[in-house]
């Protein structure tokens, strides 16, 4: 069988076929991308740094409540309770990750969502709660549209994720697809005129050794 007899398309394939090794390596790599992720050494950095700043804000926002003036109004005090949670979590989460060797598996970016979900709609429920009760309509005003502008960050950095995941796996599937296309090919590919295929009577009979 020559390659005279090969449609286009295979013949096509079998060209590709010298690319198969850096078609594996980069199905490997997206594939790596789609389970975890390592930061970049300027957010390690970053990380290492934010961390004494994170502990620093949670100390100063339980001092203030914990020697709250009973005066102090109900809101004030749940937003304070909301931002010390929030950063909490926060700095719970980067501490794993940066003692983990800053890999940030699929779990993490997971639980980031959680995390910012829900301190994003409790904060924004304690500022609703704040804005509500100021007298000035101005302030509540401006209030209510930092509020909103919280919202749609957060809505909108959450579609970004999605839609960074989703690129990633059609990526992964595409190059998937092309593999197999490309192990097909070899698979069916024509013997190679340089290289010719043997037959069974080509095959030499072992010489059995004449009895003196």
């Amino acid at each position: 069988m020559s390659n005279a007899g090969a449609t286009p398309f295979a013949e096509r394939l079998m060209r590709s076929e010298p690319c198969s090794a850096e078609l594996r390596r980069r199905y490997e790599e997206e594939r790596l991308a789609l389970v975890e992720r390592r930061l970049t050494p300027a957010q390690r950095w970053m990380g290492w740094l934010g961390l004494p700043l994170n502990g620093c804000l949670i100390a100063g926002v339980g001092y203030r409540l914990l020697t709250a003036e009973p005066a102090l109004p109900r809101e004030w005090i749940v937003l304070e309770a909301v931002s010390a949670v929030g950063l909490l979590a926060l700095g719970l989460w980067m501490l794993r990750v940066l003692l983990r060797g800053s890999r940030v598996t699929w779990r993490d970016d997971q639980a980031m969502e959680w995390i910012g979900g829900l301190g994003l709609c409790a904060l924004a429920f304690a500022l609703f709660e704040v804005a509500q009760s100021l007298d000035d309509a101005r302030d509540a005003l401006r209030l209510h549209g930092v509020i909103t502008v919280l919202l749609v960050g957060g809505v909108f950095g959450l579609l970004l994720g999605r839609i960074r995941r989703t690129k990633l796996e059609t990526c992964v599937k595409l190059l998937e697809l092309e593999l197999r296309l490309l192990d097909l090919s070899q698979a069916v590919a024509p013997p190679s005129p340089d290289v010719p295929a043997k037959r069974p009577w080509q095959t030499p009979l072992p010489i059995v050794g004449l009895e003196s």
